[in-house]
């Protein structure tokens, strides 16, 4: 049997009886609460053996996790080095061929600062250095996060609206 295959059988059981620990014993325990995801603890499962040391470490996992949810965002900015661009081919890309595909993101070209995409939306803004990633793995991310604009938006976008997409590529290079 693979490592951690029993401990995915008796999960089920396990959790249903799992008390949940308040953050200061996450804490003392190890656990971050605010930031472990339950996957983390899943990934944490297919890596350990079945010993009574691993069985309790994941179960303190398991109590101290909070459900993975998907946060999607509703603007996103593509912040790209104003100097470095024409030396990533991949940033290039991204911003000429798929950038354009999204109106909801918009490309601003920064100095002296590292690529980054800032994903926003009414609550929260996440800002992810983007520095070595490739044009199809921007793609694939800002896909996942960034929701499809409404009929509003595109129609607004289309009717004048300004730092849509492609159109109008802003700079903070002064």
């Amino acid at each position: 049997m693979p490592p951690g295959r029993g401990l995915s059988l008796l999960l089920p059981f396990l959790s249903g009886a799992l008390a949940r620990q308040s953050p200061s014993q996450c804490t003392a325990l190890g656990f971050e609460s605010t930031l472990l995801k339950c996957s983390t603890c899943d990934v944490l499962e297919s890596h350990i053996g079945e010993s009574k040391t691993a069985l309790k470490l994941l179960k303190e996992c398991k109590s101290c996790c909070a459900e993975d949810k998907e946060e999607i965002f509703h603007r996103a900015i593509f912040q790209v080095n104003s100097e470095e661009i024409s030396k990533n081919q991949d940033h290039e890309d991204f911003v000429r061929r798929k950038a354009p595909g999204f109106p909801n993101l918009d490309v601003e070209y920064v100095v002296d600062l590292p690529c980054a995409l800032e994903l926003s939306n009414d609550q929260t803004t996440m800002r992810t250095k983007v520095e070595g990633w490739s044009s199809q793995h921007l793609f694939e991310f800002v896909s996942a996060k960034l929701r499809p604009p409404t009929a509003d938006e595109v129609l607004a976008s289309e009717g004048g609206a300004t730092g849509k997409g492609s159109a109008e590529i802003q700079s903070c290079a002064g």
